[in-house]
């Protein structure tokens, strides 16, 4: 708990630091503008140096991630931050030291743990020095005298001051001169009215947390002395602007010469005189058009630098943080491990894994302290990501990618004894929670970790695991009552018209259905706009029969609706209420009937593929189209791209890579005109890198072959 308290203070103090930078500039175009500008730019230091959350904004003038420290990163195998600069990430990731497998910590952990000691003995002896600070000011004013009001008189003190939070008290040497008086009162009395002594103690408890940041030092300095010349200019702009040599006397007269380090008090005479006395003589009301263009910078950098920049997550895992981009057989088997508490041998696994489409993957956390040993899985989604736990189908159709996971972890990792995966919309995390009992008698009983210790055993294990869910949503499906077969949607097409014909139709038959009379106000909409339809065409398995299959294709559709009452709910979708509603998502899966009928028997939000055989993309090439794509495999290495120094070792990956399902590159591609390599290559082999896959692909069996995409 700890450990990630101190990230995350890593992490604010970090994108504080940039923000001191970017007023500190700001400060110096503000230069000939009053300093009430400058010293309400501090604002949004203050707020990023004490607040752990923000908003996110396009419009944001942050150049760097917020958190550019993952809390994870102790359970990496070679740690990095991302803060968005390449300079600072190259200098700081160089430095970082990687993980040993062989060793029970990380060593990161070690330094975080030590760091974060250091860290609470000197927050402990700045609050130590203030407080006794305190006490002996306390001790010199006990001969104070009442004046009037809040004000005090004493012989013990040089120069006027503040204290107290929700009932000041001005304190002034009791050798003043009454017109010294008026204009010291008079400024102390501003600060009260701004709240400043309340601002000066909430400044200080962020220089107490963020002590081991020299901006963030430099920062209080500066907006101490800010606050002082802002309240200088209040005074002389209420007084008149012939009172400026006197007030710079009385300023000179109760100079303390230095800055006072600590929450309070807040002093008359603190900071650096030459500066205020400067800043008084010279100041003047400024031109309203100064005045407005200073009020437009401060509004436009307080609100830019106070929201987070948007984060650009793709749909699927386009730009994954590897997680799942080398999915396979292979992989997994490959990154099988006895042990937890391996940090590495973990992510390995995980990284291996696919998940549904709206997810992003965050983070894993490890719980090794004591058996039984646990993995935790974080996944941010949106509002819709929701949609694979909501909907009309059964349970084991939401969930059955968590299932098929979770079995193969216990699978691949031998002493850990339960797996939750946790899925965050930033208001309710919902979770799943899996053990290994469970999955050991989902699939009859026995060890699942000795039975992937062969490769053959894995790839029967993992084939073992796709049927048993398969069964199991078939048989639940059969009780289901809200089967969508009671709803009677069927159509006809006219025979041998193409899949997206087919597709498109049941699309309309299903959305103007929505818009029946009879359909509840809760589900009926007024009208629909169908954005995109693809159509898988499914296979049986081994068998099976065409016809006896539960379903045939699956119908992926996009599209927008207008409700038709406020009473419509669709809380998968996160969409209620009377309006228009963009970006929804629906899988239809359709049985063939006979004479060119079609019935609409699933209604989902994905995976409805899973039941079909997987294509046999090797096999459906011939050995002349196999050598040739081959070819172009190595001729990219060696010669497209020399920086890989050419090809060790290449082979067509499994037909139940993930690569193949990748939605909108290898996915758009049927069996025949795609196939995908693994390879490793020279320059991988001498960086200690795994295979990397290619893919190569045609559009249609007229079309060159060519390369479409390769990566981890």
């Amino acid at each position: 708990m700890l450990d990630k308290l101190f990230l995350q203070l890593l992490n604010m103090s970090f994108t504080g630091g940039i923000v001191i930078l970017f007023v500190l500039a700001v400060r110096l175009l503000l230069k000939k503008a009053p300093k009430i500008y400058s010293y309400v730019l501090w604002s949004v230091v203050l707020f990023r140096l004490i607040c752990p959350f923000s908003f996110e904004s396009a419009l944001s003038l942050l150049p760097t991630k917020a958190n550019p420290i993952a809390q994870d990163i102790v359970y990496m195998m070679q740690p990095q931050v991302d803060t968005g600069i390449f300079a600072i990430d190259n200098a700081v990731n160089g430095s970082l030291p990687p993980a040993s497998p062989a060793t029970s910590i990380n060593p990161l952990q070690i330094w975080l743990f030590i760091g974060s000691l250091v860290w609470r003995a000197g927050m402990a002896v700045l609050l130590l020095y203030s407080f006794i600070a305190l006490l002996r000011l306390k001790r010199r004013l006990q001969g104070a005298v009442y004046f009037r009001g809040n004000i005090y008189l004493s012989d013990n003190i040089e120069t006027a001051f503040v204290i107290g939070i929700f009932r000041p008290k001005i304190y002034l040497p009791a050798n003043l001169k009454e017109k010294e008086q008026e204009y010291i009162l008079l400024h102390e009395q501003t600060h009260i009215r701004r709240f400043d002594h309340i601002i000066k103690i909430i400044s200080f408890l962020a220089l107490c947390i963020h002590w081991f940041n020299p901006l963030v030092w430099l920062a209080f300095l500066l907006s101490a002395r800010d606050m002082e010349m802002a309240c200088d200019e209040a005074v002389i702009k209420k007084l008149g602007y012939e009172v400026k040599k006197d007030y710079s006397s009385s300023l000179l007269t109760l100079a303390t010469g230095r800055a006072i380090v600590g929450g309070t008090p807040l002093a008359f005479g603190e900071g650096d005189t030459k500066s205020r006395v400067k800043n008084v003589l010279s100041y003047k009301k400024p031109a309203v058009w100064l005045a407005v263009a200073a009020i437009l910078v401060v509004a436009v950098v307080v609100a830019g630098l106070m929201a987070n920049p948007r984060e650009a997550v793709a749909p699927g895992y386009e730009n994954r943080a590897e997680l799942g981009a080398s999915a396979g057989i292979e992989g997994l088997w490959g990154s099988r491990t006895q042990y937890i508490g391996d940090n590495s041998a973990v992510w390995r696994v995980i990284r291996e894994l696919s998940f549904p489409d709206n997810l992003q993957y965050r983070e894993f956390a490890l719980y090794t302290a004591k058996p039984p040993y646990g993995l935790e899985i974080k996944f941010k989604t949106e509002a819709e990501g929701g949609n694979y736990h909501s909907g009309i189908l059964p349970e084991i159709f939401k969930e059955w990618p968590f299932n098929r996971n979770a079995i193969l972890i216990f699978s691949l990792i031998e002493n850990v004894d339960h797996i939750t995966f946790t899925l965050d919309d930033g208001q309710n995390p919902y979770t799943l929670d899996y053990t290994r009992d469970w999955a050991e008698d989902f699939l009859g009983g026995g060890s699942l970790f000795a039975r992937s210790e062969t490769k053959e055993g894995f790839v029967e294990l993992h084939g073992e695991i796709m049927k048993r869910i398969t069964d199991e949503m078939e048989e639940q499906t059969k009780h289901y009552p809200l089967d969508t077969r009671q709803m009677n949607l069927t159509f006809f097409v006219k025979p041998d018209e193409p899949a997206e014909v087919i597709g498109r139709t049941a699309a309309e038959v299903w959305l103007k259905s929505l818009m029946d009379a009879e359909t509840p106000a809760e589900q009926r909409i007024a009208a629909y706009e169908i954005t995109d339809v693809s159509v898988i065409a499914g296979e049986p398995r081994a068998g099976e029969q065409w016809a006896d299959m539960k379903y045939q294709y699956v119908v992926r559709v996009n599209y927008n609706i207008t409700t038709a009452t406020e009473d419509y709910f669709a809380p998968g979708d996160g969409v209620s209420g009377k309006g228009t509603f963009q970006g929804l998502f629906r899988e239809l899966s359709l049985k063939a009937q006979e004479a060119g009928g079609f019935e609409i028997v699933y209604i989902g939000t994905g995976g409805g593929e899973q039941i079909f055989a997987p294509p046999s993309y090797r096999v459906s090439l011939t050995e002349a189209e196999l050598k040739k794509t081959e070819e172009l495999a190595r001729y990219y290495f060696t010669e497209e791209a020399p920086y890989y120094e050419g090809v060790i070792s290449i082979y067509p990956a499994s037909d139940d890579d993930d690569l193949y399902r990748n939605q909108g590159v290898e996915g758009e591609y049927p069996a025949g005109d795609i196939i995908i390599y693994k390879v490793l290559t020279v320059k991988d082999e001498k960086d200690g890198n795994p295979e990397r896959s290619i893919s190569i692909a045609r559009k249609g069996q007229d079309a060159d072959w060519e390369v479409i995409n390769q990566g981890y």
